[in-house]
């Protein structure tokens, strides 16, 4: 049995169980932070993320998923996510990156954008989509009142940094370093 829950766990529940939470943490830290600044130094020859929502909300999102993990682990699974709910946020997650990755694209006029920016597009959003939509439940299903609210403020920060991207410019980020006279350091990818 698994904290007051006797769910089997499968798919991404299942890893998210076995695998210790420093492991998650540092997993994430990594491919959604910390591979932008190394991938546009090799492809664009400067380490750079200026957009607000990537560098502190992502970080912020991040944490809402180590919390769910957290009460993963110590609860167990909610039964009502058991069965097929985790092939469910799988699906949800890639097309939310394939959705996000069409709409860059509409947006720059069917021009792909950095290598780094569609890594973002299509396998950050999709990471953050399927783990958000396995963890933020059980937080609510099986968290406490004060991990529900923590929860909440977490998902408020990446809103109010994704507004602030929006309303700044820095959300198209080449086209920010462009307008704002940082161009000669894009020089390889963009």
């Amino acid at each position: 049995m698994l904290g007051q829950h006797s769910v089997v766990l499968v798919g991404g529940y299942k890893l998210l169980f076995a695998t210790p939470f420093w492991v998650v943490a540092l997993f994430l830290d990594f491919f959604v932070i910390d591979i932008l600044f190394i991938g546009r130094e090799k492809f664009e020859g400067y380490p750079y993320n200026i957009s607000w929502s990537s560098q502190y909300g992502d970080r912020a999102l991040i944490g809402c998923i180590l919390l769910g993990d957290c009460v993963l682990q110590q609860k167990g699974m909610p039964p009502a996510l058991g069965g097929s709910y985790s092939t469910i946020c799988l699906i949800v997650g890639v097309s939310a990156g394939l959705i996000d990755s069409v709409v860059v694209l509409w947006r720059d006029h069917w021009k792909f954008g950095t290598n780094m920016d569609t890594y973002h597009n299509i396998v950050i959003v999709s990471l953050l989509v399927y783990i958000l939509g396995l963890t933020v439940p059980v937080i609510f299903m099986a968290g406490t009142l004060s991990e529900k609210l923590a929860a909440v403020v977490l998902s408020l920060i990446w809103v109010a940094t994704f507004v602030y991207d929006v309303k700044t410019g820095r959300i198209n980020q080449p086209k920010w370093h462009h307008d704002n006279g940082f161009s000669a350091f894009l020089v390889k990818g963009s």
